[in-house]
């Protein structure tokens, strides 16, 4: 009945991860063989980021999450002190603690199915 977290990182060693831009807005990827396992949009403005989370079902794997918001933290326009407007999976305290590491006074709200959370980048 116990699973270790080893045991629910299904994807130990088997993923990679791809980024695109495209028209200034950046998508990062999570691959697992050939499926999107997770995914960030990204789309900055002069006065915010917005920011558009999703890991597919079935996925409880936290080194999943935290190399997707690696991935997205360490996109250079990621590092412009602007406000932050992200919609995460609600329920997913995981991901919403990797994405409070980055901001500042953070606020959430929940929305159908998803957890909005609007806050500033520390520089």
């Amino acid at each position: 009945m116990n699973e270790s977290h080893a045991d629910l990182d299904q994807y130990a060693g088997a993923l990679s991860t791809c980024v695109t831009a495209e028209h200034g807005e950046y998508h990062v990827s999570i691959v697992a063989g050939y499926a999107d396992v997770a995914f960030a949009d990204i789309r900055p403005s002069s006065s915010a980021i917005e920011l558009s989370i999703d890991i597919a079902a079935g996925n409880p794997s936290p080194r999943l999450r935290r190399e997707l918001i690696d991935a997205v933290f360490h996109l250079d326009v990621m590092h412009n002190p602007v406000t932050l407007r992200a919609t995460l999976p609600l329920g997913d305290v995981d991901l919403l603690d990797d994405v409070a590491l980055h901001c500042a006074d953070i606020h959430t709200r929940a929305a159908g199915g998803s957890c909005l959370v609007d806050g500033h980048l520390s520089a």
